[in-house]
């Protein structure tokens, strides 16, 4: 119950809440103006009871003071709510501020140069996130909008290897990946009259492409796309030339070119025209010009050196070319053949079979392939490399003649034995 607290009658006095206000306990004086003056004893005492009216109690006041608590608690909840709101508008003003000046980027140009490499199959999430992960764009985002913003320097990209630089602009990076000539090149070099084997030996030297792949291509050629006359057969048809290959080659990938760029070569020589203007197939033609091109085949001699081996056909003479054995031994480091090696077993022995061997014995080059089916009219049935240091050749129209021309090539391999193969 409410109570007073200090004396009565003392100004002082006030009421504290310790229970609720129960009416039946506390009740102000009632008593008339008769009553006092009729009775001056009760004055004093009237008056000290009613020393409360000094400061009357106040329900009301009360009260308002009972809610001062839960509005004060909404007020900081008001406050707290006008912060909170102030915050996620400045967040989302950054936010709308970023979007309205695009996905993070570096300005460039560029830090430290490196080499990436681009996968094959790789779409431009995939490297969008290698770029970002080798910290040569800020972020994925900008190069995905480079790439759609730029449409046909992103259909450029190739599987390979890239020089680019670190903290690029990712546009710069979208067009350096685009332009092909920015791709980073290894090259093998593949020699005129090289046969398949010694090829695929080279290849895999160069590119560590394994032999057995590339001979398994050779045997099963049909994504080669080779000529429809080449029958399938791949030796002579790999063009000897300087091939570029990326970080990852494959068999397809280093072969494919040779044979195109043999296309391109005898479409531009009108090859299978001039064979057929010759009497003899395409086929053919690229093996007289295998046999040429390990004969000799120099601008000086092709020609000449071709022209013999037509005329031995002609009269169903043996071909007796050496370097048919070469091929069949698969050694090409003995220029003067023993007896015992002449007599080898082999198809490609035109010692012993008549007519141009199975097929080419080297991938020759163009002006082989020129003189296969150009060859000099003369009528010389021999020829011999007289001195092979200095790359002179002489023919001749009888066996003598021959001989003679022969006996000055012993004189060079007994000078040259290293050379010869003989020492």
């Amino acid at each position: 119950m409410f109570k007073i607290e200090g004396s009565p009658g003392v100004s002082g006095g006030r009421i504290s809440a310790g229970s609720p206000l129960d009416d039946d306990a506390f009740q102000p004086p009632t008593a008339g103006l008769h009553d006092l003056v009729s009775d001056p004893n009760r004055v004093l005492e009237t008056a000290a009871v009613d020393s409360w009216s000094e400061k009357p109690f106040d329900v009301e006041a009360d009260l308002k003071a009972h809610h001062r608590i839960p509005n004060l608690i909404i007020g900081l909840v008001l406050i707290a709510s006008i912060i909170a709101g102030f915050v996620m508008l400045y967040f989302g003003g950054l936010k709308l501020f970023s979007k309205l000046q695009g996905p993070e980027d570096y300005p460039g140009p560029g830090n430290v140069e490196i080499i990436i490499t681009i996968p094959a199959g790789a779409d431009v999430e995939h490297i969008a996130q290698l770029l970002l992960d080798e910290d040569v764009i800020k972020s994925a985002e900008a190069f995905i909008k480079a790439a759609t913003a730029h449409p046909s320097y992103f259909a450029d990209i190739q599987a390979a290897d890239y020089k680019v630089r670190t903290r690029m602009r990712a546009e710069d990076a979208l067009k350096i990946l685009g332009d092909p000539g920015n791709v980073v090149q290894a090259f093998f070099t593949i020699p005129e009259g090289f046969s398949n084997a010694r090829t695929f030996e080279r290849i895999h030297e160069t590119t560590g492409i394994p032999v057995d792949e590339l001979e398994l291509l050779a045997v099963d050629p049909g994504e080669l796309e080779l000529p429809e006359w080449a029958n399938g057969v791949t030796e002579g048809y790999l063009a000897p030339n300087t091939y570029a290959y990326d970080a990852t080659p494959t068999a397809l990938e280093a072969l494919k070119p040779m044979v195109d760029e043999f296309k391109r070569l005898i479409e531009e020589l009108e090859f299978v025209a001039a064979a057929e203007a010759l009497g003899v197939s395409p086929a053919d033609a690229v093996n007289m010009a295998g046999l040429v091109e390990r004969e000799g085949g120099t601008l000086q001699y092709a020609a000449d050196i071709a022209g013999v081996f037509y005329n031995r056909l002609k009269i169903g003479m043996p071909l007796q070319s050496d370097a048919t054995i070469s091929y069949a031994l698969n050694d090409y480091t003995i220029l003067n053949l023993t007896e015992e090696m002449l007599a080898i077993d082999s198809p490609y022995n035109t010692y012993l079979h008549p007519g141009l061997p199975p097929t080419a014995i080297s991938n020759p080059g163009r002006i082989s392939l020129l003189a296969a089916v150009h060859p000099t009219e003369h009528d010389y049935l021999y020829f011999v490399a007289t001195n092979p240091t200095l790359g002179t050749v002489k023919f001749a129209r009888t066996l003598e003649e021959h001989e003679a021309n022969v006996a000055e090539f012993n004189v060079w391999c007994d000078a040259n034995p290293v050379e010869c193969g003989t020492a």
